[in-house]
């Protein structure tokens, strides 16, 4: 089972106008890649935008009410191991945030460099 979670990496949703739109993020290329190679699924008709100088996801085509944006697979969620884990509130957070500061430290070497590298975390 997965978790489909937007908010992990964006921060808005907007609807653009997709004949003028170019994509010129090529680290989410690098993301959607990833994700793909462990099982995730990104819908390719979402994107990284920046609008009004708020950076998040972007549609970049009509996308039907209920269409599923992102499957993330839970081998790929940091310092969670399933669903009953996160919605029991059983995950520590403390431990989420020392996870992460653990694999941004190993950096390319870490299965999530291309996430951590990603998102925009204050180092």
């Amino acid at each position: 089972a997965g978790l489909c979670i937007l908010l992990l990496f964006f921060s808005f949703v907007e609807i653009i106008d997709a004949a003028n739109y170019e994509s010129t993020d090529e680290g989410f290329a690098r993301l959607v890649n990833w994700m793909s190679q462990h099982g995730g699924q990104v819908d390719t008709r979402i994107d990284v935008g920046i609008s009004n100088g708020v950076r998040g996801i972007v549609a970049t085509a009509d996308i039907e009410d209920g269409s599923q944006l992102l499957f993330c697979p839970w081998e790929l969620i940091i310092g969670s191991t399933s669903i009953n884990n996160q919605m029991n509130g059983e995950a520590d957070m403390c431990k989420v945030v020392q996870d992460m500061a653990d694999e941004i430290r190993l950096g390319t070497r870490s299965l999530w460099h291309p996430y951590l590298d990603h998102i925009e975390l204050p180092r």
